[in-house]
């Protein structure tokens, strides 16, 4: 059986600060738009409260929305990064191929998130 990645949104339903809450629906807007699969796990909801805290203990980012995380078909986390590195690895995907080929160190959306797209 084909174990399939997942993209995972750390978000707080309950930010109060405007700019978190427009990068969150940014970040799920990328998501969406790029056909990745993905999972909003809200920070505020008690029923989530273990897998926040694992999540937390992963990034070291405690209380800071959103954030982005992969599951492996096995269950296992990785941190991806905080909005300023989603982002960026947005704006890599838009770099000329020659400049991502002559630099493969360079992360993209669609290297780091390629098991999540359909």
């Amino acid at each position: 059986a084909e174990t399939r990645s997942t993209a995972v949104v750390l978000m707080s339903s309950s930010v109060s600060n405007e700019v978190d809450k427009v990068r969150q629906r940014k970040l799920v807007a990328a998501l969406t738009s790029k056909k990745t699969r993905f999972v909003e796990i809200d920070g505020m909801d008690a029923e989530q409260k273990e897998v926040r805290g694992q999540l937390f203990d992963l990034s070291g980012l405690r209380g800071k929305y959103p954030q982005v995380f992969i599951q492996d078909g096995n269950g296992a986390y990785a941190f991806v990064g905080d909005w300023d590195e989603f982002e960026n690895l947005l704006d890599s995907d838009g770099l000329e191929p020659e400049v991502l080929a002559a630099n493969p160190t360079i992360k993209t959306f669609t290297t780091v998130f390629a098991a999540c797209i359909a």
